[in-house]
C-alpha cells in the first residue's frame, strides 16, 4: 500500500486551514503506515480529514472519526479556542488512525457485525490496538466506570440482540440510561482478558470472530 496526499492519492484534506495542512499530512501518513504494518494490512485505504463544527464532535474528545470498508473519515474543529490543535494533530490524530484502521481490517475480513457482542468486540479490539501501540496514553473512553460489573451483567442479556442505531447509541454514547462509553470499556475489557490468555499478534486479533474472543477470555 502506497499512501500519498491527493490530488491522485488516497489522503484528502477538506476544509483544513493551510497552516495545518503539512503537519496533518505528515501525521496521517505516519499513523496509517505504522498501523498498516502492525495490522498486516496492504489494501489501499482512503482517509479524509474534514473541518467540522464544535457541536459535531463529542465535548470530551478532540476529534471524531468513522470507518467503513475502504475509508476513514476524521472531523476536527480547527477553531476551538479551548483545545490544543497542535496536540490534537500530533497525538490524537495518529492514534485515531490506529483505532479506525482496525475497524477497516475487520470489515474486510470477518465483515460487519450484526449483534451487540460484535459491536463490543469491534470497538474493544480498536481500543486495544490503540492502547497497545501507545501504552502510556490515557484513552478517555476505556477508563474505569462505576458499577461496570453490574453493567456487564446487564449487557450479557443483550449480547445476541441485533445492533440498531438506538442500541449502539445507548451502549456507546450514553444516550439512554447507561453511562457514556460503557460499551467501549466493556469491549476493551473482554479483549484485554482474551489477550492475557493468548499470545497472538494484533494482526491476528483484528481478524478473529467475536464469539471466539469472548469464549477465549472466560475463566
Amino acid at each position: 500500500m502506497k499512501n500519498t496526499i491527493c490530488k491522485k492519492g488516497n489522503i484528502h484534506l477538506i476544509g483544513v486551514p493551510k497552516k495545518y495542512q503539512a503537519m496533518i499530512s505528515s501525521r496521517v501518513l505516519d499513523g496509517l503506515d505504522k498501523a498498516a504494518g502492525i495490522l498486516n494490512y496492504k489494501k489501499n485505504v482512503g482517509v479524509a480529514i474534514f473541518d467540522a463544527e464544535y457541536w459535531d464532535i463529542h465535548p470530551k474528545l478532540n476529534l471524531s472519526a468513522h470507518a467503513r470498508i475502504y475509508y476513514i473519515d476524521i472531523k476536527i474543529c480547527f477553531y476551538r479556542k479551548d483545545k490544543n490543535i497542535n496536540g490534537i494533530i500530533n497525538v490524537d490524530l495518529p492514534l485515531t488512525i490506529h483505532h479506525e484502521l482496525s475497524h477497516v481490517v475487520r470489515a474486510n475480513t470477518v465483515g460487519y457485525g450484526e449483534t451487540l457482542l460484535d459491536s463490543f468486540i469491534d470497538e474493544g479490539i480498536a481500543c486495544f490496538v490503540e492502547q497497545s501501540i501507545t501504552p502510556k496514553r490515557k484513552i478517555p473512553y476505556i477508563q474505569k466506570i462505576n458499577s461496570e460489573q453490574a453493567l456487564w451483567l446487564e449487557a450479557k442479556k443483550h449480547l445476541s440482540q441485533k445492533i440498531s442505531s438506538k442500541l449502539h447509541s445507548d451502549w456507546f454514547f450514553g444516550t439512554g440510561t447507561l453511562p457514556d462509553w460503557i460499551g467501549y470499556r466493556l469491549g476493551y475489557l473482554i479483549v484485554r482478558q482474551f489477550m492475557k490468555r493468548h499470545n497472538i499478534g494484533l494482526d491476528k486479533l483484528a481478524r478473529m470472530d467475536s464469539k471466539k474472543i469472548l469464549e477465549g477470555g472466560r475463566n
